[in-house]
């Protein structure tokens, strides 16, 4: 059974939120941690394989998520300037999160207009959402954390949202 991404994310009622994560927190508009791992449990326990839904591509957006706010269970970010301190890794390996620096920045932040350009696809910004530098070894060991986090839980597949703005090679190295 395919589930809807379970990080923290933005604000508001639309499916369209769940896609823009601010941290990787597995407390969310659909449930706590707690909740989550419970369901895991009681669906393999039935023989039903959890696949979950994985935004390892982009955060919020900068239009709608400007200037300094939190997710929906509180985890503060600002998608003006790209500081997303939820993103911090398992055990707390990187305390101070995301920021700028963490992210492409193909032509000033901006957003994907040629969808032939594999280099604009695969650093430009969607939608303005800020795009994860997946060639940086912090963000991938933070991503690779948060896979591992889930797979420890039970969870038996990912379907990769918006895979093919991540470069081949990156995702492996994630995935590896």
């Amino acid at each position: 059974m395919e589930v809807s991404p379970p990080q923290e994310s933005i604000r508001g009622t639309q499916w369209r939120t769940s896609y823009q994560p601010v941290s990787y927190r597995l407390d969310s508009k659909l449930g706590t941690e707690a909740e989550f791992k419970a369901m895991v449990e009681q669906c393999n326990a039935a023989g039903v394989g959890i696949i979950a839904d994985v935004v390892l591509n982009q955060t919020t957006g900068s239009d709608v998520a400007a200037g300094e706010q939190t997710g929906v269970v509180g985890t503060r970010y600002n998608g003006t300037t790209g500081d997303y301190p939820g993103f911090t890794g398992e055990s707390n390996r990187y305390p101070d999160g995301v920021t700028a620096a963490d992210f492409h920045d193909y032509d000033n932040g901006a957003n994907i207009s040629d969808y032939k350009n594999q280099q604009e696809v695969q650093e430009g910004r969607l939608s303005s959402m800020w795009d994860f530098d997946t060639s940086s070894e912090k963000v991938r060991q933070i991503q690779s954390d948060y896979l591992t986090k889930l797979y420890n839980m039970g969870v038996q597949g990912f379907r990769m949202d918006e895979v093919k703005h991540v470069n081949n090679e990156d995702m492996k190295a994630i995935k590896d």
